[in-house]
């Protein structure tokens, strides 16, 4: 409608002409003129409240199974293992991993999964030989 065909064009349209004009319009002044955000409280860590959470049930083999992948839990120095525990799992908004137990960041182990060749069962091999 206003003949702009390139995204400097556009921008420049957005912000001398367009903006101007609608917050003429639209703008209001607050009530209160003070900040309304408050700071992060110290201690609280922004990262363990943004994150997904989920749980897991530790095997008996240290391992717990996440999206596809096996952690290996690792000792802490005070209990060696946490067979049976109940850990929460967080990923965080960076992609990265972090396990815990009791409010407790755990150390684990990324455990490479090898990749599955399809073995046939006896049955299958028997079936095909005609036996």
């Amino acid at each position: 409608m206003k003949g702009i065909s390139t995204l400097e064009d556009a921008n420049k349209y957005l912000h001398s002409i367009f903006l101007p004009k609608y917050n003429r319009k639209f703008a209001r002044k607050p009530k209160l003129e003070e900040i309304a955000y408050r700071k992060v409280p110290e201690g609280v860590d922004l990262d363990r409240i943004f994150c997904l959470k989920k749980m897991r049930e530790v095997h008996g083999d240290h391992t717990i199974s996440y999206k596809g992948n096996k952690y290996l839990i690792l000792p802490t120095k005070t209990r060696f293992s946490f067979a049976k525990a109940k850990v929460e799992v967080q990923k965080r908004l960076d992609g990265s991993i972090h396990i815990f137990y009791q409010r407790e960041e755990l150390n684990y182990k990324l455990i490479p999964i090898r990749e599955r060749r399809y073995v046939p069962s006896e049955d299958n091999v028997l079936a095909k030989a005609g036996v």
